[in-house]
């Protein structure tokens, strides 16, 4: 009889977790719109249908391709349970990057003991080369909006309250400089259509060597 009990209770509890679930909510690239210049963050959200603990964590980064592998083991209260998590990638080369969330489930609370439950999710992102010589703090002199953003073949630079020219710099979104105009003036039209589609960096320099960038979005 007592055995009875023993294995009833074995297989009520097996059933209770075999009903708990499991769901990703978000991914977050902070910032938004990345740069060679910038420390990456990459933000996570799960989450869980009882209480639920971190068994381990791991980041396994190749090339171009970030794998968040991780382990939870999750209880039998049954509640909401939402655990956040923030990668610190720092400086990434430009590029598109491919980050792959891997989800397990675990029959243990000390070691990870894949129980069969996973869980997975995907997001790619861009990285746009910085221009060499240019520093952030210079940027905020000249004030300049791009239109039609995102576009598709031309693109117009509007430059606030200025009516002489400048030198006007397109980069792709490998950071390799692809047009260049020595006297650009505001508001006039510029033929992209031979851009790469992707995110790309817009780089405004006046006479005096102030300058300023713009990331744009070709269709």
């Amino acid at each position: 009889m007592k055995k009875l009990v023993i294995l009833s209770a074995m297989f009520f509890v097996s059933l209770l977790k075999s009903q708990h679930t499991q769901t990703f909510i978000n991914f977050t690239i902070s910032p938004s719109s990345p740069t060679t210049t910038d420390n990456i963050r990459i933000i996570t959200d799960v989450g869980f249908s009882s209480d639920t603990r971190t068994v381990s964590m791991a980041t396994v980064q190749a090339s171009n391709v970030i794998n968040l592998n991780r382990c939870y083991y999750m209880g039998m209260l049954a509640v909401y349970d939402m655990l956040k998590d923030t990668v610190n990638v720092g400086l990434l080369s430009a590029g598109v990057y491919t980050v792959h969330y891997n989800g397990v489930i675990s029959n243990s609370t000390s070691i990870c003991s894949p129980s069969g439950q996973t869980f997975t999710s995907s997001i790619t992102f861009t990285v746009v080369g910085t221009p060499s010589g240019i520093h952030k703090n210079e940027y905020e002199e000249i004030q300049v909006s791009a239109y039609p953003n995102p576009f598709k073949n031309d693109l117009w630079i509007d430059v606030k309250n200025n009516s002489e020219s400048f030198e006007l710099k397109v980069y792709d979104c490998l950071g390799n400089l692809v047009h260049d105009e020595k006297d650009y003036f505001s508001n006039e039209k510029i033929d992209l259509s031979n851009l790469i589609e992707g995110v790309c960096c817009i780089e405004i320099i006046s006479k005096n060597l102030v300058s300023k960038r713009l990331r744009i979005i070709k269709l």
